[in-house]
């Protein structure tokens, strides 16, 4: 707990640090240019929206509309800007401006459940239009105020998102079945290649400087890349201050179930032309105590981490960069001391250049995760797994030592005039190298390279988008006969039509590819994590997918009150689908065997949606989300059905509390159902107070994708969290 009391300590002090700087004189204005653009927001039946963000990426100047839903923005030196219109409970706009404009009036359509169609900003791809396929998005104010202890287990609350569990050190994302190297995450622009060796390897991502949490899907998926079959998690990073100044923020969290400590704090500083910030946070989590309130022995997991980024802009375009790091320490649950650790490491850059009614994006990024498994305990707990270990082996004797590095380059392109027709193209290439010793991946290197195109057409109440991709992808390793090479083209057509301004029909079609990664054609050896000895396939092609979606949804609404619904229905159909299998074998030490092998499979599912806001008790609503999915083959790790409803009270103002918020959630999943409590309220614009309470029936449950389900591992009873959050 020493390393922990430390980092709680420095958090406090940087943001002293910070309240010192914010005390000295600043340049609170914007200094003068061409001129300024105004307008109002309203609902699609003329009602004002106060409280929506709008925000121009380009230059990265932003505003939030008032009472009355006007809004006020400048002064540009460009003569056209693109505004991104955004707010809970309706579908992100975005607008195209002359500048200088007044009197701008744009009509927001309201959403079922905040399901967005989602519009991409990830900065590597700024995919044009919408997608023709809408799941989710969560801002960072719903993941801080759900009941899960982070971020990332927040988006299971998402309809068709799901979460393999082996611990809170070990999270992957599920999006309609689909997990692993057919999920891509993005976080600042750039693929999160968190060591994909298998389900046991979570992904790594700062939780920190998070604004929201997009699901892609259709069309938009392609410019991340054709093996994204289930979708893509892009994780987008807070827009820069609006304004010139400082603003900072440091929150403290504390969990009943594993005696958890969360500490964070982040501070950013904006000037005409440049802005920065900086990031950093701590966790600390014992062993987790299950409903009986005896402990699962060796489930603790410690995490640093800190994250830097800096922008300068100018009317031409725009700079910018960050650094990430998280050093990451996982007891193997069942083992009695084994751990597991991590370091990881992002640096991104990239240049936004407009020019004739093209915006131009090149960018790079370069990762390394170091991971190491240590089934004995012979490792110390720091952070960077660094000292000679509490046993008798000394440090560099890990059973499993992997080092995964990955170089990318991208240069994309999008168009942005006014008109019904926009293109988004791009180049992407990537190269990545495994070294490693013990472990049972021998030391290999991937190489990639693709090309996309993505064309959006709008004309009346139609909306129809067509994407094609083409990779080629290479595969070496140490005692392979031959490099292997995969060649794979892609495409997806989507459609939308808005027979009404409250209702509207989506269908889409995607062939995607899946090249294997280097564990399924290489592994050979003990796979420590996985309490299992693999064995890989040197012969695997490639896989590929057929999916087909339909959906419509409704929002009979006036002033945000009212019925809303959607149904969504799809059918992927997998050839070659690529798991590991068990063999009739054992090692010496008891453990299955498993083999990489190939199988055909159809998954077929489908998603409800419902909302309700009375317009007699405008505090309160009711959402609620049916997932389904069947397969016609047996597969490990596939969700059951999950019914989620959610009952909301806010309040306003009242007093000294700016806002008062209580929900209460019941997920009823497959043979268990748990009930969830959350409530919380903003004293004046600083103080946040949060208080929840997860599974407060304390009910026993092993969820069907806990990693941990064959030793009969049950979850965390009831665990109660305070959060306290402080703007400086």
């Amino acid at each position: 707990m020493k390393t922990g009391r430390a980092a709680v300590f420095f958090l406090l002090a940087v943001a002293f640090t910070s309240v010192a700087a914010q005390s000295a004189p600043t340049d609170q204005g914007v200094v003068a240019g061409r001129g300024h653009v105004t307008g109002t927001v309203v609902s699609s039946d003329g009602q004002p929206i106060p409280g929506v963000s709008i925000f121009v990426h380009s230059v990265e100047i932003g505003a939030v509309s008032d009472a009355a839903g006007r809004f006020k923005l400048g002064p540009f030196e460009s003569e056209r800007i693109v505004m991104q219109l955004s707010s809970i409970g309706f579908r992100t706009q975005q607008v195209l401006s002359e500048v200088p404009f007044s009197g701008h009036w744009i009509r927001l359509e309201q959403d079922v459940m905040g399901l967005n169609e989602v519009v991409v900003e990830a900065p590597a791809t700024h995919a044009v239009g919408q997608c023709m396929v809408k799941i989710a998005t969560m801002d960072v104010e719903q993941l801080d105020r759900d009941v899960m202890p982070s971020r990332i287990q927040a988006l299971a609350g998402m309809p068709g998102v799901d979460l393999v569990t082996a611990g809170a050190g070990v999270l992957r994302p599920v999006i309609r079945g689909l997990s692993g190297l057919r999920v891509a995450t993005l976080f600042r622009g750039a693929r999160i290649e968190s060591q994909a060796w298998g389900a046991d390897h979570g992904i790594y991502l700062p939780e920190q400087g998070v604004d929201r949490v997009e699901v892609i899907r259709g069309p938009a998926a392609l410019a991340i890349g054709s093996d994204a079959l289930g979708g893509v998690l892009n994780f987008l990073p807070e827009n820069p201050l609006a304004q010139t100044g400082r603003k900072s923020e440091i929150s403290l969290r504390s969990f009943s179930a594993t005696s958890g400590l969360q500490a964070s704090l982040i501070t950013r500083k904006r000037s005409r032309h440049a802005h920065h910030a900086f990031s950093g946070g701590y966790n600390s989590h014992g062993d987790y105590q299950q409903p009986d309130g005896s402990e699962v022995e060796n489930s603790k997991y410690k995490q640093f981490f800190a994250q830097g980024v800096w922008g300068y802009i100018r009317d031409w375009g725009k700079i910018d960069g960050a650094y990430s790091s998280s050093y990451n320490t996982a007891g193997m649950i069942g083992s009695a001391a084994g751990l597991q650790q991590s370091g990881d490491h992002l640096i991104t850059a990239s240049v936004s250049l407009w020019k004739g009614g093209w915006k131009f994006k090149p960018a790079i990024s370069y990762q390394l995760n170091h991971r190491k498994e240590y089934p004995e305990g012979r490792a110390e707990e720091g952070p960077d797994g660094g000292g000679t270990g509490g046993g008798a082996a000394p440090i560099d004797s890990a059973d499993l030592d992997l080092s995964l590095r990955t170089l990318s380059v991208e240069l994309a392109a999008s168009s942005w005039r006014e008109g019904p027709v926009k293109l988004s193209l791009g180049a992407q290439a990537n190269r990545s190298t495994n070294e490693g010793i013990g472990g049972f991946l021998p030391d290999g290197e991937m190489q990639a390279a693709g090309l996309y195109g993505i064309a959006t057409f709008s004309q009346n109440d139609w909306k129809l988008q067509a994407g094609g991709r083409a990779d080629l992808k290479t595969a070496d390793w140490t005692g392979s006969t031959e490099m292997r090479t995969f060649s794979m083209g892609s495409y997806t057509l989507g459609a939308t039509f808005s027979p009404t301004p409250w209702t509207s029909l989506h269908a889409n079609f995607a062939h995607g590819n899946r090249a294997p990664g280097l564990a399924e054609l290489s592994a050979d050896g003990l796979h420590h994590g996985a309490y299992r000895y693999e064995i890989g396939n040197p012969e695997l092609g490639v896989e590929r997918s057929h999916q087909a979606e339909l959906s419509v949804d409704h929002s009979a609404r006036q002033d945000g009150h009212g019925w809303s619904w959607e149904v969504a229905v799809y059918r992927n159909v997998m050839q070659d689908f690529i798991h590991a299998i068990p063999l009739d074998t054992l090692t010496a030490d008891g453990l299955p065997v498993f083999q990489y092998a190939v199988t055909d499979v159809v998954l077929t599912g489908g998603e409800i949606g419902l909302g309700f806001a009375p317009m007699r008790w405008p505090q309160w609503r009711l959402e609620s989300s049916l997932s389904m999915l069947n397969t016609s083959k047996d597969l490990p790790l596939i969700p059951p059905a999950r019914w989620r409803t959610e009952l909301g009270w806010t309040q306003g103002k009242l007093g000294r509390m700016h806002q008062l918020f209580a929900t209460v959630t019941v997920d009823c999943i497959q043979d268990y159902q748990l009930l969830h409590l959350a409530c919380g309220t903003k004293i004046g614009k600083q103080l946040s107070i949060g208080i929840s309470a997860s599974n407060i029936l304390n009910t026993s449950y092993i969820p069907e994708l806990s990693l941990l389900k064959n030793r009969g591992i049950v979850e965390p009873g009831r665990n109660l969290s305070l959060r306290l959050a402080l703007a400086l």
